[in-house]
């Protein structure tokens, strides 16, 4: 009969150790949501309008303590048809929830002149979910 030594032991009880512990945190981790959930639009505002753009949050309202956001990114590009938009004549009105807190709005106002190309918008409504934990 062949002994084991004690180093031997020590490595196989280790790798054991280590394949037990990467088994149990990825059964952990699959059974979770993400940590924050993300819902973009895009948009078009012509030159001399105001609109108010909307965006659903995603999973709105279905958990206690999450925490809803939003932002507006003005896109920057030009196409050569028509005259170029100043960007810096675009501006965001006033944003938050709306519509009961199941919304993110933004209302923004292209200052423009009438012939210049419309300005795209990319909405972005955020829901950052609770940890999970016995008060969600």
């Amino acid at each position: 009969m062949r002994r084991v030594s004690r180093i031997g032991l020590t490595l196989s009880l280790l790798v054991v150790l280590v394949v037990g512990s990467a088994v149990a945190s990825a059964e952990a981790t699959q059974g979770h949501v993400p940590q924050k959930l993300h819902h973009n639009r895009t948009f078009f505002l012509a030159a001399g309008k105001t609109r108010t753009f909307k965006v659903s949050y995603r999973e709105a309202l279905k958990f206690g303590r999450a925490k809803y956001s939003g932002r507006v990114v003005i896109l920057r590009a030009c196409r050569p048809r028509k005259p170029c938009a100043d960007f810096t004549k675009v501006h965001v009105v006033s944003k938050g929830s709306c519509y009961g807190g199941s919304d993110f709005c933004a209302r923004v106002r292209n200052d423009n002149r009438s012939g210049t190309q419309a300005v795209g918008l990319r909405v972005s409504a955020t829901t950052k979910l609770p940890p999970p934990g016995p008060y969600g």
